[in-house]
């Protein structure tokens, strides 16, 4: 899953940190931090023990929060629902909460997926 590299490398820069002192406090090289910081994927073990380095610095940061940049989950999300179509939760439940929420607006008649759909099982039913 693509991580938050944005906030990641925030976090070092409030820290005062280069990219290679990130690297050899947390064990990792900096070509990792490097990646990291470009939102590729990142195994979420190494983003605990990024975390780990960064709260034992003083910063207030999970894992999970490092874990997901919002903007590129949204990205990946639209994009595959051009190219999975109906199956597009299924595709993407990895990272869709079950407590998803969904509006689409519209008017019902003519939308016929338009309203709110609560958790994962209502938004498979609202894509078919």
């Amino acid at each position: 899953m693509p991580c938050n590299g944005k906030l990641i490398a925030q976090l070092r820069k409030l820290l005062g940190w280069t990219q290679n002192d990130l690297a050899r406090k947390s064990g990792f090289t900096e070509r990792l931090i490097v990646k990291a910081e470009a939102s590729q994927n990142i195994a979420t073990s190494t983003l605990q023990i990024i975390a780990e380095t960064f709260r034992e610095a003083g910063a207030q940061v999970t894992a999970a929060d490092l874990s997901a940049d919002p903007a590129a989950l949204a990205r990946e999300f639209i994009l595959s629902m051009y190219k999975h179509g109906p199956k597009v939760i299924d595709a993407n439940e990895r990272f869709l909460s079950p407590d998803l929420v969904l509006h689409f607006a519209g008017e019902p008649k003519i939308f016929p997926f338009a309203g709110t759909h609560i958790r994962i099982e209502a938004a498979r039913v609202a894509f078919l």
